[in-house]
């Protein structure tokens, strides 16, 4: 029989904590699922519930059927007992109306409304809260008081990236549960299955710039910022480049990409992210020969076999390129006007290595 987790990567040793809490007979009524994005709590949350809700006797801990009278309505997301709290699409914030309804309804509708409900026979309540640190305040206020005071036989799951735009009272009164990021063999897996890389080099690079994050690996395999990145670390392979036309591509590259500010600001950064990574790869080829990885950058390694700098010339030259990477990012992240920290970024960037190789 296919198991509800056999696709499920990383986060065993939460699952086996939980698990043990399950067949003791202890579970918390309120957990507090934290971490990085991007790295499962979410799908972790709708297993659990799944397996809470599951009425096939005799099941492992946090195993379901997915055949039985509670199984068929929640995968079809109609469970009776089951609710899911996010925010709606294009909003920043989870408002007080999914948790008390809206000014008519108010009391007789949301989530605290619900889990005051009783459950069906034999069954339990159950509700999740995605991305529960964007709560505004009067949303926070009204689930505290749920959380003081929690229905019986309800089981609530937040779930959180950022642990300190929670309020303390509402931390206080959850069980925390950690999830790290996810482990390079997990994550190169899920990308090559979602397919967002073709080779396996592609696969080891993005695994290597993700940082443990299917979310992130996703940002990095969008097209229009792999040719973007494919631009830069060409230029920066080579030991001489027009620095000014460089940066307008890149900032005329971002502009296309969407009218939204912040993700114009994200891809910025991922694009100095990547120079950071370019030149720490330089650098570690440098003072390590013959230590290049599968998730080597073949235009790093380039660049550090075609340097004629004596050993701590070279390092000097890359800690000034990486410093000057890292104040950049700064200033991108203190909204700096993107194309004017791109082009002075590339401009600089091409004027210490003229610098320091005068004759390249």
């Amino acid at each position: 029989m296919t198991t509800l987790w056999h696709d499920f990567r990383g986060h065993a040793e939460v699952r086996g904590a939980l698990a043990r809490a399950v067949a003791r007979g202890r579970l918390a009524q309120a957990y507090l699922f934290w971490g990085p994005e991007g790295i499962g709590k979410r799908r972790f949350a709708l297993h659990l519930a799944q397996s809470l809700l599951c009425r096939t006797p005799g099941l492992p801990p946090l195993e379901a059927c997915g055949t039985c009278v509670a199984c068929r309505p929640f995968r079809a997301g109609n469970h009776p007992d089951f609710h899911l709290v996010e925010r709606d699409a294009g909003k920043r914030e989870l408002t007080v109306e999914k948790f008390v309804g809206g000014r008519e309804q108010r009391g007789k509708a949301g989530l605290c409304h619900e889990l005051s409900l009783r459950p069906l026979p034999g069954g339990r309540k159950i509700g999740v809260i995605d991305d529960a640190d964007t709560l505004n305040e009067e949303a926070a206020n009204a689930l505290l008081k749920t959380l003081e005071e929690p229905p019986d036989g309800a089981t609530l799951i937040l779930i959180a990236a950022n642990v300190d735009a929670l309020l303390p009272t509402i931390r206080s009164r959850c069980q925390p549960v950690a999830f790290a990021p996810l482990q390079p063999p997990d994550l190169a897996a899920l990308i090559e299955q979602q397919g967002l890389a073709a080779t396996p080099t592609e696969v080891a690079e993005l695994t290597a710039l993700a940082g443990g994050s299917l979310a992130v690996a996703r940002q990095l395999a969008a097209p229009e910022l792999r040719a973007l990145r494919r631009r830069l670390l060409s230029e920066l392979s080579r030991h001489r480049w027009d620095g000014m036309a460089l940066g307008r591509a890149l900032a005329e590259g971002i502009e296309q990409l969407g009218h939204d500010a912040a993700e114009q600001r994200l891809a910025a950064l991922w694009l100095v992210r990547f120079a950071v990574e370019f030149y720490r790869q330089c650098l570690l080829a440098i003072a390590v020969p013959h230590s290049f990885g599968p998730s080597a950058l073949a235009e790093a390694v380039a660049w550090s076999r075609s340097c004629r700098l004596a050993l701590d010339e070279a390092v000097d030259l890359l800690a000034a390129l990486l410093d000057r990477c890292l104040a950049a990012a700064a200033q991108i992240e203190q909204n700096g006007a993107l194309n004017l920290c791109l082009e002075a970024l590339c401009a600089d960037l091409s004027r210490l290595i003229r610098t320091a190789l005068p004759s390249a």
